[in-house]
């Protein structure tokens, strides 16, 4: 699942967190994280179910737009990046 575009949209949510009422938060949308990494919004949406089914990314609060790195999501960042 990490050795293509998911891994590359997870990344960049991992470098695009903030720190928001505690919390580790990727502020980013769908389409700017589409037009960060060049993709289409269509494709983006798919890897985020994707990756919220895998349960790497959970929703802020079931927010929209607002997304945090679960620990699995974490440790699969950590592993690949080493």
């Amino acid at each position: 699942i990490f050795m293509n575009d998911n891994f590359r949209v997870l990344r960049l949510m991992q470098e695009n967190i903030m720190v928001i009422n505690k919390a580790h938060i990727c502020p980013m949308t769908q389409q700017e994280i589409a037009e960060s990494l060049g993709f289409s919004l269509m494709k983006v949406n798919s890897i985020m179910i994707t990756l919220r089914d895998g349960k790497y990314i959970d929703r802020y609060k079931n927010s929209r737009g607002r997304y945090v790195i679960t620990t699995k999501g974490k440790q699969v960042l950590s592993v690949i990046s080493e």
